[in-house]
């Protein structure tokens, strides 16, 4: 809550200061880079080959990746916070984030 409470005192900060156009601006921008921060697609050729998600206010991300040839089927744990699947041609990697005090194993 304290963090909305600094984000909308900005924005009026700005908007007397600078103009609410300029106000609007920031607000856009900021919005454009949090979806970028959660979302993301990769394209080759015009054709989608992997797609990254994370989830908002959580410490989940996925990335799934379209590949040429058929990689099997099965899973593997990477680290303590990774976990890769194969899936034919399709393989991924789901990621919790650790916290920042968390103990490393």
């Amino acid at each position: 809550m304290r963090g909305i409470y600094f984000y909308i005192a900005t924005f009026i900060q700005n908007g007397r200061t600078e103009g609410w156009d300029v106000a609007r601006g920031i607000v856009r921008l900021d919005w454009h880079q949090f979806c970028y921060d959660h979302y993301a697609h990769f394209f080759d050729e015009k054709m989608l080959r992997a797609v990254y998600l994370r989830l908002p206010f959580t410490r989940f991300s996925t990335y799934i990746e379209w590949v040429e040839v058929n990689v099997g089927f099965g899973h593997e744990r990477l680290s303590p916070h990774d976990w890769e699947f194969y899936l034919g041609r399709i393989q991924g990697c789901i990621s919790v984030t650790p916290k920042w005090n968390a103990p490393v194993q």
